[in-house]
């Protein structure tokens, strides 16, 4: 006949099972997939995006921030240079203006007029530097009804001031025009060329003051 067990340890050894079982569920649960995250350890943030997600678009946002900052400082160095320049500008122009007012006002300024094809015309202005300053016009050899100019020319620094002289010369010739002044609106005018051959031709011119 069988020994019968006692109660005692019959409940004992179930107990054992019991933990046996459950032991080796929780072995398979590790194997599978290991401990789930509690509520402690959820891997959401509050804004339902993932941690990782979070993260990225944090160092993205820093990377814009950073990259918009030498952008500014560029822009606010162009705009300072550019300042700078304009202030320059106005300064140069505003010092001409003040040089070219600081000259004394020449009495031979101005256009003057004659009847003469020969001479008609001569127009006297101060430059910035405050010399004198012509352009001496005769009739077009080519066409009587128009002036042709003979170009621009620095007048000679006459120690009187009734008294001028501006010179041209051409492929054969050197002319000077010599410029005395009468009253304020009239003037008389030597012109005196010699050739290159030795040949010299000399006139006087009467003109007025048109402007």
């Amino acid at each position: 006949m069988r020994e019968m067990q006692n109660p005692a340890d019959l409940r004992s050894g179930l107990r054992s099972a019991a933990l046996k079982e459950t032991g080796g569920e929780g072995l398979n649960e590790a194997r599978m997939g290991g401990v789930q995250p509690g509520e402690g350890d959820d891997a959401s943030c509050d804004d339902g995006m993932p941690r990782a997600a979070t993260r990225y678009r944090r160092f993205t946002m820093t990377q814009v921030s950073s990259a918009r900052i030498p952008l500014r400082q560029i822009m606010a160095a162009l705009l300072t240079a550019a300042l700078t320049l304009s202030l320059s500008v106005v300064l140069t122009v505003t010092s001409t203006k003040e040089a070219a007012a600081s000259c004394s006002a020449n009495r031979f300024n101005g256009t003057w007029r004659s009847s003469d094809a020969r001479l008609k015309r001569i127009d006297v202005w101060q430059g910035q530097d405050c010399h004198l300053y012509a352009r001496a016009w005769s009739v077009c050899e080519n066409d009587s009804s128009h002036i042709c100019s003979w170009g621009n020319r620095r007048m000679g620094d006459s120690p009187e001031p009734n008294f001028q002289f501006v010179g041209y010369n051409w492929n054969n010739a050197d002319e000077v025009l010599h410029l005395r002044m009468q009253d304020r609106s009239h003037i008389s005018v030597w012109d005196s060329t010699t050739y290159h051959n030795g040949r010299k031709v000399s006139f006087t011119v009467a003109m007025y003051k048109s402007r």
